[in-house]
């Protein structure tokens, strides 16, 4: 997330959890490229997301058409199988064609905040999706289901987990990775 007081893009170091929860500042854009390559963020949306916003550290260290290009073919070049990260790169920067520069930051902000509220939304969706389908399986069967998954404790990109904890079936959700303490 884009922290305006400080004007840095901040993210849970994900190679920290679960022992530590560390909030660490992204403040170039090499900072965004570094913690992609070694997967301080993780997750096809996460990536994504924090390519867009290297967009933004690109536009904030140096708002110059040919720095902002380089930046962006080694944003893809930090994990080049990443789909999303593509993804929301090539967004971004068509998003930016013909934008005046002093207009350049406010519009890159406000595309890396879209793609990441959307991703946040497709991934809601596809948990509830997902519960639909559990629970139309257990209606049928009557029996205990278990879902299985891998995941961090701060599932913002995985919403199915929290989501059985709310119904009264009997559904069993066993995380792989990380304990949930909420």
């Amino acid at each position: 997330w884009f922290d305006e007081k400080n004007q840095t893009v901040k993210i849970i170091d994900q190679t920290k959890l679960p022992h530590q929860f560390i909030i660490k500042d992204l403040k170039t854009v090499k900072d965004a490229i570094n913690a992609i390559k070694v997967m301080e963020v993780r997750g096809a949306p996460l990536i994504g997301g924090t390519a867009a916003y290297g967009i933004v550290l690109a536009i904030m260290e140096k708002n110059d058409p040919n720095f902002i290009k380089k930046s962006s073919e080694e944003l893809i070049q930090s994990r080049p199988t990443a789909i999303n990260l593509k993804w929301a790169v090539d967004r971004m920067m068509k998003k930016l064609s013909g934008v005046n520069n002093n207009e350049l930051l406010k519009v890159a902000l406000d595309e890396a905040k879209a793609i990441c509220e959307e991703d946040v939304k497709f991934c809601e969706n596809i948990g509830l999706n997902g519960l639909k389908i559990i629970e139309e399986i257990y209606n049928k069967k009557k029996e205990p289901f278990v879902y299985y998954y891998t995941t961090g404790r701060y599932r913002k990109y995985n919403t199915m987990p929290i989501d059985l904890h709310k119904t009264s079936h009997g559904i069993h959700d066993f995380c792989t990775k990380y304990l949930n303490k909420e």
